[in-house]
């Protein structure tokens, strides 16, 4: 049987604040990303209602909190999030203190 080669794998905490589902989706994919919690996936379930002319998501489910993995340690491109409409607000890793939910509102009210 073939092995493979194991190679090293980078888990941060991605928050990021998205204008509509739309711009997340393709991102979730080039980025190797998903939802952190429970909580979140549900932001992304009210965005997409919103999207086919659902409720509005409220600016709360506009910050997504996401798990990203990766083969090195570097950060996730902001420029590259930005080409999708969206804006990284902070990546750190799972083991650091993470920002708390008022420090990332406060975050995402600074982008307008």
């Amino acid at each position: 049987m073939k092995r493979f080669r194991e190679e090293p794998r980078y888990v941060s905490v991605l928050t990021v604040h998205v204008p509509d589902i739309m711009a997340l989706i393709d991102m979730l994919r080039y980025d190797r990303c998903c939802p952190a919690t429970e909580d979140e996936s549900r932001k992304l379930w009210r965005l997409a209602g919103e999207s086919r002319g659902g409720e509005d998501a409220t600016g709360a489910d506009r910050v997504i909190r996401l798990h990203r993995f990766a083969s090195s340690d570097i950060p996730a491109t902001d420029g590259r999030w930005r080409s999708f409409g969206c804006r990284v607000l902070d990546e750190r890793s799972p083991d650091a203190e993470q920002l708390s939910d008022e420090e990332i509102l406060k975050l995402a009210k600074g982008l307008k």
